[in-house]
C-alpha cells in the first residue's frame, strides 16, 4: 500500500501539472502564481499535519489521533484564511476566480490527509 508522502507527491504533481496546463489559458495568467504558492503551502501543511498525527498515533492515550486531527484541522483552517488573506490584501489578485484554486487545492489535501489520518487511528484500538 502507498504511504502517505507518495500520495502526497502525486498529488502535488497532479495539481503542478494542472497549473501548468491551466497557465497558457488567458483567464488564468493572474493566477499562476498563487496556484503555485498555493500548492507549495498545502503540501507542507499537509506533510506537518500527517507527521503529528503519525506521532499521535504511537500514544498511549484512547482517541489521541483523532483529538490531534481536529485540532490540526482547525488549525489548517485558519492557516488558509491567513494564507487567502495574504493574497486579497497585500498582494492583490484582480479576480474573484482565485476561489477556484484554492477550493481544490483546499479540498484535495484535506481528503488525502483524512484518508491516511483514518488509517493511523484504525491500526490503534481505542482511536
Amino acid at each position: 500500500m502507498p504511504s502517505f508522502y507518495i500520495h502526497l507527491l502525486l498529488l502535488t504533481a497532479i495539481m503542478g501539472a494542472l497549473n501548468m496546463l491551466f497557465s497558457f489559458q488567458p483567464f488564468y495568467h493572474p493566477l499562476v502564481n498563487f496556484g503555485w504558492a498555493g500548492i507549495v503551502f498545502y503540501a507542507m501543511l499537509s506533510a506537518l499535519l500527517y507527521e503529528v498525527n503519525r506521532i499521535a498515533s504511537r500514544s498511549s492515550a484512547p482517541g489521541s489521533v483523532m483529538r490531534f486531527f481536529y485540532i490540526g484541522f482547525i488549525l489548517k483552517f485558519f492557516s488558509s484564511l491567513l494564507f487567502i488573506s495574504y493574497f486579497i490584501f497585500v498582494d492583490p489578485i484582480g479576480t474573484d476566480l482565485f476561489l477556484l484554486p484554492f477550493f481544490v487545492l483546499y479540498m484535495g489535501h484535506t481528503l488525502l490527509l483524512s484518508m491516511h489520518t483514518l488509517r493511523l487511528g484504525k491500526k490503534i484500538p481505542n482511536s
